[in-house]
């Protein structure tokens, strides 16, 4: 056999039945096909294969497990973040339609909106991410997406995604989600989450204002346990059960306290009276 026969068919391979406990890494682009009749050129290889950027094994099995575990239909993975980002814009914007994302948005997406898709002719409208189903008076004739983010990007707002997507598919409006700080199984890998300042607290002042217990609330919404932090004292206990809390964090309350140990009693009384 000549030589360049030999590069296209070689008479020697490994061999077969390999199997390891990792998925391999399959690095390629062009697919080879036993007949020329199972020749096909389609992204979306459900049974076989026909071009190694549409998904090659290692990719298709990393996003089947991916939906598997986020309880989806389908998972298309793609190089980065930005990437994914861009995906949801080109498929459900055009020039002349409207997006709506949350001031919380990851920055980056931002940078995007204004610049790339803002040159495409799509106007990205920010709006406040606690908005929950307010957001339908924002909607107009040509939105074609909103964007939400839960939690949102450094300063972890928790939006009513439910409430969100419900008022935009009532107007048939696409809802997608960045969840890069909550995917679904963030609840099975939790055991609390802490939530806070909810009062004002000289040691918290630098954060910003207290987030209140209406964003309390709104967080104890969350399927994970909530721990109220912040200006928490035995008199406020009450309120932060009241709000959704599933307990509560202290330690100037009782560490600042000149009878401390009168304080942790306090603190007690109030738990038990809930």
């Amino acid at each position: 056999m000549h030589w360049r026969s030999k590069l296209i068919h070689p008479a020697r391979h490994a061999t077969a039945g390999f199997k390891s406990l990792a998925t391999p890494v399959h690095r390629g682009s062009t697919v080879v096909f036993d007949r020329q009749r199972d020749v096909f050129d389609h992204w979306r290889q459900t049974d076989r294969y026909s071009y190694g950027l549409y998904g090659t094994p290692t990719v298709l099995e990393l996003g089947a497990r991916i939906a598997e575990l986020e309880g989806a239909r389908h998972s298309f993975v793609v190089p980065g973040g930005q990437a994914a980002i861009a995906l949801v814009y080109f498929a459900c914007c055009k020039a002349g339609d409207h997006a709506l994302i949350p001031h919380s948005i990851y920055g980056p997406h931002r940078d995007l909106a204004g610049g790339v898709m803002a040159r495409f002719g799509v106007d990205v409208e920010g709006y406040d991410p606690l908005i929950g189903s307010g957001i339908a008076a924002r909607l107009r004739d040509n939105t074609t997406l909103v964007w939400t983010e839960s939690p949102g990007s450094i300063t972890m707002e928790i939006q009513d995604v439910p409430a969100i997507a419900a008022a935009a598919h009532a107007r048939e409006v696409t809802v997608a989600i960045d969840n890069t700080y909550g995917f679904s199984l963030l609840p099975h890998m939790r055991d609390f989450v802490v939530f806070g300042p909810v009062f004002d607290t000289p040691s918290k002042r630098v954060y910003g204002p207290p987030l209140g217990l209406e964003n309390l609330r709104k967080a104890s919404a969350f399927p994970i346990p909530v721990l109220a932090l912040g200006g928490v004292q035995a008199d406020r206990i009450l309120q932060c059960f009241s709000s959704g809390a599933s307990g509560v964090a202290s330690m100037g309350a009782v560490l600042r306290n000149p009878a401390p140990e009168a304080a942790l009693k306090a603190f007690f009384g109030a738990i038990e009276s809930t």
